[in-house]
Order: C-alpha cells, then sequence, then structure tokens
C-alpha cells in the first residue's frame, strides 16, 4: 500500500447533503485524473481509426457499386450493417467491459477487424461482404474503441465534457485523413489490395489497449489502511460519515435496468433523437458521394477532398462542443437542437449548388455542426447517470448501461439509413429525395428534443428530468 500525504485526497465521495454534479471538485482522485488524460489518448487513437475510418468507408461503397452491379440499396447494405454493427454492438460490448479486462476486449477487437477485413479480401458476393466487411469487421471496431471511451466517462466528473470532446476529435480527424488514404491505396492496389493494408492498419489499435487502467484497480488501490480511521479526530470521521451511502438492501421485483430505461419517457426521446440522426447524416456519406459522382461529375479524388472537409469542420466541432458542454450556464439541449438544425439544412443545400467550393463550405459547416452533436452527445449521457450514483461500482454500471445503448441507437440509425437512402434514389432515379430525407431526418431529430424540453419546462432542470431513469434505489 502506497504511503499518501495527510493532505492528498486521492479518492473522493459526493456528501448525501448534496454538491451540484457541476461542482469544481473531480468525482475522483488527482492521480487518477492524470491517467485520465492518457486514456483519453488511447480513446483519441482508437477513435480516429474505428469511429473516423469507417464512416469514411463510402469511398468503398463507390467501389462495390462498380465492382458487383448492385443497386444502390443493395450495395450500400455492406458498409451500412459495418457502421451499424460498429455502433450498435454497444450494449454488447459494454457488457463485456463488465465481465472481463477492458484492454483485453480492445485487443481481440482489433484481431476480429483484422481478421475479418483479410477474409473480405476473398469474398466475390455481396452476401458474403455482409458478413466479412460488414458485421465482424464493424464488430471488431466496436470492441476495439468502446471500452476506452467508456472509461473516460468514468474518469472524468468536472471535464467530463471536455474530455469527450477531445476524443471526438479523433473522428474528425479520421474523417480527414482517411478518404485520401481509401482513395490512394485503392488507386495503387485495387479494392482488395487496399485491403490487406487496412487490416494492418486496424492491427495498430492493439497499441492503446496498454493505457487503459480499469478503476477498480484505485478503488483498492486508494483504500486506507484500517488503522489510518482510527487516528483521526472525531470532528473529522463525522465528516467523513456525512458522505456515507448506506445501500438499499430491500429486495423487490424489479425489471431489468435495460427495460427501465424504456420505461422512462425522457430516455426514449433521448435513444429516439440518436437514432434519428444518425439515420439523416450517414445518407451523406453514401448517397451523397454517388450524387457528387453521377450527377455533379467529380472523381474519387475530388468527393475525397469533400469529405475530408467534413473531417476539418468534426475536429473544430467536437472540440467547440466540448467546451460548451462545458460552460454550466449554456444550456446543452438547445445547443444540441441548434446543432441539429444546422447539420441537416447543410445536407439539404447539397442539392442547389454545383460549384466546389460551394461544396467545401457546405461540408465544413456539415462536420462542424456533427462535431458539435458528438462533444455534446455523451455529456447529456453522462447527466442522466450521475445524478444520484457516487461509488465506483454504481457509476460504472449505470454508465456502461447508458453507453451501450446510446451505441445501440447510433447502430440502428446508422444501419436503417444508407438502405433508406438507397432506395429513394432507386424508385425516384435521383439523388435529390435522399438528401432531403438526410437533412430532414436530422432536423426532426433535434425537435424531438426541444419538443420534450418546452413540454417539461415548466418543472424541474434538464438533467433532473433523467433521475431514477436507471438508478436503482
Amino acid at each position: 500500500m502506497r504511503n499518501q500525504s495527510p493532505k492528498s485526497k486521492p479518492f473522493q465521495v459526493y456528501p448525501i447533503n448534496g454538491t451540484s454534479m457541476f461542482g469544481a471538485k473531480p468525482f475522483y482522485g488527482n492521480e487518477e485524473n492524470k491517467w485520465g488524460w492518457l486514456l483519453v489518448m488511447a480513446a483519441f487513437f482508437n477513435q480516429m481509426i474505428a469511429v473516423g475510418g469507417g464512416f469514411s468507408l463510402g469511398i468503398y461503397h463507390l467501389e462495390f457499386r462498380k465492382y458487383f452491379q448492385g443497386t444502390s440499396a443493395e450495395v450500400s447494405l455492406v458498409s451500412s450493417i459495418c457502421i451499424g454493427s460498429l455502433m450498435g454492438a454497444g450494449p454488447i460490448v459494454s457488457y463485456l467491459v463488465t465481465k472481463f479486462d477492458s484492454g483485453l476486449v480492445t485487443i481481440l477487437g482489433a484481431i476480429l477487424s483484422t481478421a475479418s477485413m483479410i477474409g473480405a479480401i476473398f469474398c466475390e458476393k455481396l452476401i458474403l461482404l455482409y458478413i466479412t466487411f460488414g458485421f465482424l469487421t464493424g464488430f471488431g471496431l466496436c470492441m476495439s474503441y468502446l471500452p476506452s471511451t467508456i472509461l473516460v466517462g468514468l474518469y472524468f466528473k468536472q471535464y467530463c465534457s471536455l474530455a469527450t470532446g477531445m476524443i471526438s476529435i479523433g473522428i474528425g480527424l479520421g474523417e480527414l485523413v482517411f478518404p485520401f488514404l481509401y482513395t490512394y491505396i485503392i488507386n495503387v492496389f485495387t479494392w482488395k489490395g487496399s485491403l490487406f493494408i487496412l487490416a494492418g492498419i486496424f492491427l495498430n489499435m492493439c497499441m492503446p489497449a496498454f493505457l487503459i487502467r480499469p478503476l477498480s484497480n484505485y478503488e483498492e488501490k486508494f483504500a486506507p489502511e484500517p488503522l489510518e480511521i482510527v487516528k483521526k479526530d472525531f470532528s473529522e470521521l463525522n465528516k467523513e460519515l456525512q458522505t456515507i451511502i448506506i445501500p438499499d438492501t430491500h429486495t423487490t421485483n424489479e425489471q431489468p435496468k435495460s427495460l427501465r430505461l424504456f420505461g422512462n419517457i425522457k430516455f426514449s426521446v433521448y435513444f429516439l433523437n440518436i437514432l434519428l440522426w444518425n439515420a439523416g447524416t450517414i445518407i451523406l456519406y453514401f448517397q451523397g458521394l454517388e450524387f457528387l459522382q453521377d450527377e455533379i461529375g467529380y472523381n474519387k479524388e475530388t468527393i475525397s477532398s469533400i469529405m475530408s472537409a467534413v473531417g476539418i469542420g468534426n475536429v473544430f466541432g467536437s472540440l467547440f462542443g466540448g467546451i460548451l458542454g462545458n460552460v454550466s450556464c449554456c444550456d446543452k439541449v438547445i445547443i444540441y437542437a441548434i446543432f441539429h438544425l444546422v447539420n441537416g439544412l447543410s445536407a439539404i443545400l447539397f442539392v442547389y449548388v454545383n460549384r466546389y467550393k460551394t461544396f467545401i463550405f457546405l461540408a465544413i459547416i456539415f462536420g462542424l455542426t456533427l462535431g458539435g452533436i458528438l462533444g455534446i452527445m455523451y455529456v447529456i449521457a453522462v447527466e442522466l447517470v450521475s445524478h444520484k450514483s457516487s461509488s465506483i461500482e454504481k457509476v460504472r454500471a449505470d454508465w456502461t448501461t447508458v453507453a451501450g445503448y446510446v451505441m445501440l441507437a447510433n447502430g440502428i440509425g446508422c444501419f436503417l439509413g444508407p438502405p433508406f437512402g438507397g432506395w429513394l434514389h432507386d424508385i425516384t432515379g435521383s439523388y435529390t429525395l435522399p438528401l432531403y430525407a438526410c437533412g430532414g431526418i436530422t432536423i426532426f431529430g433535434g425537435f424531438t428534443m426541444l419538443l420534450l424540453k418546452l413540454v417539461v419546462s415548466g418543472g424541474a432542470s434538464w438533467s433532473s428530468l433523467f433521475i431514477n431513469t436507471i438508478t436503482a434505489d
């Protein structure tokens, strides 16, 4: 057991008499927060490869459409299954994180995504690509990046919004780099040869796994020596007793935690919002690329530069959203909804322009608001679970549950969006309706959160709407 100076307080618990969840004191100790920033680096790296690289796979969508000669809806299923699994496997991966070492889950995910990408090279039918390039690769990528993202939500209290914003920058950086990289290696090695290189890139996600430290280690490390409490005077002991939370051992026939989540109308609306937002925005990554190639006449290099502009905006938007989420005077839900509105409008305006510079401008705006949504989205989820939770074990269980179902909403939306956009194109023969759907669904998703806030505006604060959503009494 490490000796600690009398002034150090490496582990803190909120007192029963109430400390604001936005108070200045960190939820965990100073040394743990220092290691938390290394964990942010690990999450940043894996988000860049898994999520940023995953969302850039639309470049392969253009290659698959040419190689397999399928309809837009059929071919878009390949990458939509991949991205849907990447996001939608959240509940399964969050369960694995509670049962196994987070670093081990990350390494196994990197190996699975690598092996699946190599297997995709030998596929000559779309149905086989659905399994290898689609489901297995997406599931492996989810295992690679989600454990570190979950732990970031547990390591930080005061700077949670900033930390999540910083790791979301990795998504934007990936969207900036990977479209150019994919286009280059496809041109040099063909799409099949490029998958070998992509598999090697995915394998690199094993390295950040060694920076992952579970919180349970700290709870034991920073526990006081048995005799230390005797050395304190009774006034200090009395103050510390005020922070003790006695768990209610009364047993009832309660529903499982996941079912109680959807029994709460506020969380259900939040879940619907995330689903709609993903279903809308993801269309731009598929039918938007087809629009630029087929109707505007751009080549792959030009299309890659436009998609990379989305990544540039995403980098700054994630940082901006993370900073705003850390400012207590800002209404996060209003900002969140405004980001949805601008994000959807920028997608719709793609239909009305035909100049390269204008496309770049709209892509940057799209990415800026996309990053802003990412920077705030998980802060709302953290507020959802952090109001009454005090112990590490309880916070970890609650946060991993909510994070998993947020990812499930992401996955369902990402899975449904591209085939729906492809179907709209197949029945109309135009990309106008898919791009309208892209923006309209996103805007509607923002209005669902605004409407909920307006309905309850005469009641308690926004964060209190989520009390008792998943926390057990």
